[in-house]
């Protein structure tokens, strides 16, 4: 069990390294707001026709949104008590979560805080499970098409549309994979909205882009003011 006194002294080592949470968050919308942008220029839409792409790099670079975005979500919303985790450690957890969160108090965030498309990714070999379980037990007048790693440049690529398992449509921004989506779109413009409003924090402010820091926690004994 927890002592408050323990907790006492975990709010103020938090105090001291406050910093090290903010520079994790610019670090990862950064790197959030970079692979965004670079999958919209090589996921190409077409003026005429469409395009189907077989693009590793897209996909490595979805991969690292969804997951940058996780790492986001855990940070300013940590949802649910972990196992073994108890209850004073979850609400310090939760009470970090909310504290970081007011960062972002006049930012709608949606997209970047879904987390099911993110678990059908984490858990894929599963989600694949069951959707082969799902069509094998299906009646089927006409065969079904599924596509697997893939970019179209519109759904209209192919009709009717497949199964989509990791699928990413251009012209939406949106990642499908089998009963999820996610819109690529707008985690971008979230990401671009927090972006900002840290980068307009007074500890960032002078920062260009993310980096490293040391941070000094005084010694237990220490009994003097902080500077």
């Amino acid at each position: 069990m927890v002592k408050n006194d323990d907790l006492a002294i975990e709010h103020e080592v938090m105090s001291y390294m406050e910093g090290i949470y903010v520079n994790e968050l610019f670090w990862l919308l950064t790197a959030i707001k970079s692979n965004c942008e670079r999958l919209f220029e090589i996921a190409k839409v077409p003026e005429t026709g469409y395009i189907i792409q077989v693009d590793i790099e897209a996909h490595s670079l979805i991969k690292s949104i969804v997951t940058n975005s996780s790492h986001v979500a855990n940070l300013i919303d940590p949802r649910t008590k972990k196992k073994d985790e108890n209850e004073e450690r979850y609400k310090f957890r939760k009470g970090r979560g909310e504290y970081l969160k007011k960062i972002f108090n006049v930012i709608v965030i949606e997209e970047i805080l879904q987390r099911k498309l993110r678990d059908s990714i984490e858990h894929f070999d599963e989600r694949l499970d069951n959707l082969v379980h799902s069509v094998s037990k299906k009646a089927r007048k006409k065969d079904q098409s599924l596509a697997h790693n893939m970019v179209f440049s519109k759904k209209e690529v192919l009709q009717p549309f497949p199964i989509p398992v990791r699928v990413y449509v251009s012209a939406e921004k949106i990642f499908y994979n089998m009963n999820w989506r996610l819109d690529i779109g707008k985690i971008y413009a979230e990401c671009v909205s927090m972006l900002e409003a840290v980068q307009n924090l007074e500890k960032i402010k002078k920062i260009k882009e993310p980096g490293g820091m040391i941070v000094i926690v005084p010694k237990l004994t220490d009994s003097s003011p902080k500077t």
